[in-house]
């Protein structure tokens, strides 16, 4: 089976025990938008979001966006943006 951003999220949420509600707490965002990633009516618009993923499922960004080329959708065509993105969470103080 292709792992999917929605998949992953859902399966990492469900790992830790937590809802839908739980997650959207824990990343100052609404339930709507937890629930729309899970659908895979939307991705994440912007880095810090996909930094707070990464960091707080303690997972690499990589492992997020390669997914299912979820970087495309992002907004990448080339290797450049996604390791512009990296730098920014191996130099993040997210929490």
């Amino acid at each position: 089976m292709i792992n999917i951003f929605k998949d992953i999220l859902k399966e990492l949420r469900i790992e830790k025990n937590l809802t839908q509600d739980d997650l959207a707490k824990a990343l100052n965002v609404t339930t709507g938008t937890i629930g729309n990633y899970e659908l895979g009516a939307r991705l994440p618009k912007d880095d810090k979001m996909w930094i707070k993923l990464s960091q707080f499922f303690n997972v690499p960004i990589d492992y997020l966006m390669d997914s299912d080329n979820s970087f495309l959708s992002y907004g990448g065509s080339d290797s450049s943006k996604k390791n512009e993105l990296i730098k920014k969470i191996n130099n993040s103080n997210l929490t």
